[in-house]
């Protein structure tokens, strides 16, 4: 593998996404505790370059070339790994050291990769039977350069017990300046009877880098060249290995520098340029046509473009960057006409130098476009995360058929014309006709106006045409961004979510996966259960157009009446949920007060805790209470003044409770609430009642039931608390007018400490004193303290 582009193109290789790929992208990264000197990285540069993986690359599992570490400084690690959500696997080149092979069972690994220098079967088969007696899945990386070659009978009795294998001849993270040994014929002869063996025996294997015409006709299944590397899944993503192989020249001190400045954070600002020059532009010909030529001339430069530049220059220079080995030479002349001419790295000068003694044989017939058109006897392993990702690309499949089925079939339930929507905090341009013209003179994101507030399942369609932007797709708030590359100048859009908030994205009738954005946070898997779409651009080239949007509405007949709603609770619950439940039941318990008045809007962090278990078991026996959901990605796990900003928008009443998911509530109280709700702005209760960890767990055990016995359980509190933080409600119970809430959002802090304080006091301050219950405490369940900053136990 090598580098194909300069590393400014990183970010933008995660944005390009396949079309009903069988087989998942690659979601694997990798970091090095060493350089090519043998000298070790510090734990915080690691830490730094993991984090780097997650937030920028979006990779679920890393690799972790781990030499002359210790036991313990993995652990350190593995502890920061599972705070960033991600699986980590041991990498180990040298197998003389056994550092880790007697605590192999407590390295809680995803699996393991066995790359040798050299080709020790003794070694190899020690390590691989260690990783079988745990259940520890192996992956192993061959070198074609070693001198002597073990029998086949050996090799075959020895990797049959892995579950993927590679050959390759090129050394990646190789310290010190050994001199370059050049595969031979035998050791191809050895390589290619191997793979068929292997192939026999349901062994994953793959041939990295070496042309077609090396490989016997029966092993091209297996061959993995040039850019087909970075499309598989089973190698490593582009941007997270162009990285390690930059950082793997330098030592620490640059290694940090660097890694600092990808981490920096690049936050977008709304240009002013568009609302300022484009109502001044029009009309004055000459004027408009510099400034659109300037804007072409500027679109793919992002404001470090010259630090980038300058920065290109200095590592070629310094040969710091390697070119790739397809894009070196132009190809020999025997290559133009082989069958493999776009799959194969060809005769170019690194094949040259691996493989001088050897000639380019090329095949006939007709040229092949895809590996998936080589014939395979190829048996391909997948871990436990790439098996869940091929799963859920099925299901995005038969949500596609349905979208098809739905939008043929059936008349829309809504059109929406260009005069029901516009573009926000935006200069607006409308000439007539049923067309919708977006101006923009930047290279940010415009968003249309909220198109209409629906609750799953629906279908959305709409035109895009006359130009061309980067993105086009619908925004469902700032955390949720379904959009995908503008390819051609005229595209049909569909989205279909389906009643669980999954959904599927098609261009012109085919799927497509979503843009991830480097440094910003995943693409949701589901959507929350109530939705305000938007038309959502980025980096419009000029202008674009957009047509009528049509609504398939399905079940909206069927659909709950909103309207009726009064009250929603907004609770934001990261592994709490066992209190979640507590917290729940005293709202569906609630007595003197018409539940069908009052709905709960849960934010939560899919998967972080049993959350949507608990939600299921809530709508099954207490369905008078609605619950409508809000998913967020793992990356705001700790950013609640967000979650509770977004998730406004999904709630429909006219006010909004706030509530601490650990917080159980008397069970008349919102039958208080409704009392003075006219004439106030901002409700709160007296205090709170601190419950022991035993009563708490009584409560959790259900042993004790609130609602039956709230009076009781309140005496046993080992404290009051009355009017604290200086008379302002916190944030455990605040019930607000929601046209409050718009105008005063919560700071989103990356944790909570002090959030729900100063939008109390700054809700007083602007509005005036809140309207105290009086004689009303709520209970608070024990949770060992505080946790603003989020915690990692399931509370």
């Amino acid at each position: 593998m090598d580098e194909k582009n300069s590393l400014d193109n990183t970010a933008a290789a995660h944005d390009v996404v396949p079309e009903n790929a069988d087989a998942p992208l690659p979601s694997r990264g990798i970091i090095l505790s060493h350089n090519r000197k043998g000298r070790a990285y510090g734990i915080t540069c690691l830490k730094k370059w993991m984090r780097l993986n997650t937030t920028l690359f979006k990779v679920e599992k890393v690799d972790v070339a781990f030499s002359k570490g210790s036991v313990d400084e993995w652990t350190e690690l593995l502890e920061f790994a599972k705070t960033e959500d991600i699986r980590l696997s041991l990498r180990i080149q040298n197998l003389q050291d056994d550092t880790f092979f007697d605590a192999l069972p407590e390295l809680e690994l995803l699996d393991i990769l066995l790359a040798p220098e050299t080709l020790e079967l003794g070694a190899l088969s020690k390590w691989i039977s260690r990783a079988q007696e745990h259940k520890i899945p192996v992956r192993v990386l061959l070198p074609l350069t070693m001198r002597s070659l073990p029998g086949l009978e050996e090799s075959v009795a020895c990797f049959k017990a892995a579950d993927a294998v590679s050959f390759t001849w090129e050394k990646h993270f190789s310290g010190g300046r050994k001199k370059f040994r050049t595969p031979s014929s035998e050791s191809l002869q050895w390589m290619n009877s191997l793979t068929r063996r292997l192939n026999r025996e349901k062994v994953d294997v793959t041939l990295l880098n070496i042309p077609y015409c090396l490989v016997d006709e029966d092993n091209h299944g297996n061959v993995l060249c040039g850019e087909e590397l970075f499309r598989d899944h089973s190698q490593y993503l582009y941007a997270s290995w162009a990285v390690a192989k930059r950082i793997f020249l330098f030592g620490h001190a640059r290694a940090s520098l660097i890694l600092d400045e990808f981490l920096a954070s690049r936050q977008g600002r709304r240009n002013l340029a568009d609302n300022l020059l484009l109502p001044w532009v029009f009309g004055k010909v000459r004027i408009e046509g510099r400034l659109w030529l300037l804007r072409r001339l500027s679109r793919y430069i992002s404001p470090d473009w010259i630090a980038v530049q300058r920065e290109k220059e200095h590592a070629k220079r310094h040969k710091l960057l390697p070119v790739a080995s397809w894009e070196k030479t132009v190809r020999h002349d025997a290559c133009t006409g082989c069958r493999f001419y776009r799959l194969c790295i060809g005769n170019t000068a690194l094949f040259e130098k691996g493989f001088s003694s050897l000639n380019v044989t090329p095949f006939g017939g007709t040229p092949l476009l895809t590996t998936a058109t080589v014939p395979s006897q190829r048996h391909r392993w997948f871990d436990v995360i790439d098996q869940k990702r091929r799963h859920f690309h099925e299901h995005q499949r038969a949500l596609a058929e349905e979208a098809l089925r739905i939008s043929r079939a059936t008349p829309p339930s809504k059109e929406m014309t260009v005069l029901d929507y516009a573009i926000e905090d935006h200069y607006n341009h409308w000439d007539g006709g049923d067309l919708k013209r977006w101006f923009s003179l930047s290279r940010g994101e415009m968003i249309s106006t909220v198109l209409a507030r629906i609750t799953p399942p629906f279908t959305l369609m709409v035109t895009f045409g006359g130009g061309i932007a980067e993105q086009i797709g619908f925004s469902f708030g700032r955390h949720a961004k379904i959009v995908c590359p503008m390819i051609d100048y005229s595209h049909k859009l569909t989205l279909h979510v389906d009643k669980d908030g999954y959904y599927a994205l098609l261009r012109d009738g085919v799927l497509v996966q979503p843009t991830e954005f480097s440094g910003a946070s995943r693409v949701p898997e589901r959507l929350p259960g109530i939705l305000e779409p938007r038309i959502s651009m980025h980096n419009v080239d000029g202008y674009v157009l957009t047509t009528t949007l049509l609504l398939w509405d399905q079940e909206a007949k069927a659909k709950q009446d909103l309207s009726r709603i009064k009250y929603s609770v907004i609770i934001v619950s990261v592994r709490y949920a066992r209190r979640l439940q507590a917290a729940l039941l005293s709202l569906a318990h609630q007595k003197n007060f018409p539940l069908d008045a009052l709905e709960v809007v849960l934010a939560y962090v899919p998967g972080a805790d049993g959350a949507e278990d608990l939600i299921d078991a809530m709508e099954c026996r207490f369905p008078q209470l609605r619950i409508v959901r809000v998913p967020f990605p793992k990356e705001y796990v700790r950013s609640k003044g967000f979650m509770i900003n977004e998730s406004l928008h999904a709630a429909s009443g006219e006010w909004i409770t706030l509530l601490d998911a650990d917080i159980v509530l008397p069970p008349d109280i919102f039958a208080r609430v409704d009392a003075v709700s006219e004439k106030s702005h901002f409700i709160a209760p007296d205090g709170r009642y601190m419950l022991s960890p035993d009563t708490t767990h009584a409560i959790l055990l259900g042993e004790r039931k609130p609602w039956e016995e709230y009076d009781a359980i309140a005496a046993e509190a080992i404290e009051t608390r009355h009017h604290e933080a200086k008379g302002y409600p916190l944030g455990f119970f605040q019930c607000i007018r929601r046209d409050i809430l718009e105008k005063v959002p919560y700071q989103e802090f990356n944790h909570f400490e002090g959030a729900d304080w100063f939008f109390s006091k700054e809700v007083i301050d602007r509005f005036g004193d809140a309207t105290r219950l009086s004689g009303v405490y709520v209970l608070h369940l024990d949770h060992e303290g505080r946790q603003w900053y989020g915690t990692e136990k399931h509370r």
